[in-house]
């Protein structure tokens, strides 16, 4: 027991289990594999039975990143088909817009026709 740090290290090394890093590595792995892509969730489910839960930990792991694992679901024929893709969270940086030049009163366009009245400013 002394070289293992704790109780669940020992338990999982001696039962010969993979630990979540493991699994959670696998699916990443996967996932990475086919960026931009998406992964059915029949290929997801045979590296971790609680694959629901290592998504989760890889989510909490890559949102500060700037990254995102988005879930898909499509029905077809009544059966639910449900796909996991790597989204990037990042917003693109936004263009700098021009500022708008207004153009002089007295350029503007007439509103009424009446010259006259057109050229009153009006406060």
């Amino acid at each position: 027991m002394s070289e293992h740090t704790t109780y669940r290290d020992a338990i999982q090394l001696s039962s010969g289990a993979p630990n979540c890093k493991t699994q959670c590595g696998k699916i990443f792995a996967l996932i990475l594999s086919r960026y931009p892509g998406r992964v059915p969730l029949y290929e997801i489910f045979p590296l971790a039975k609680q694959y629901n839960a290592r998504i989760f930990s890889l989510r909490r792991w890559l949102w500060p990143k700037g990254f995102d694992i988005n879930c898909e679901e499509e029905w077809v024929d009544g059966q639910c088909h449900t796909w996991y893709r790597l989204v990037c969270t990042i917003p693109e940086p936004a263009k700098p817009e021009t500022p708008k030049v207004e153009t002089p009163w007295q350029d503007r366009p007439r509103s009424t026709g009446l010259p006259l009245f057109d050229l009153v400013v009006r406060s």
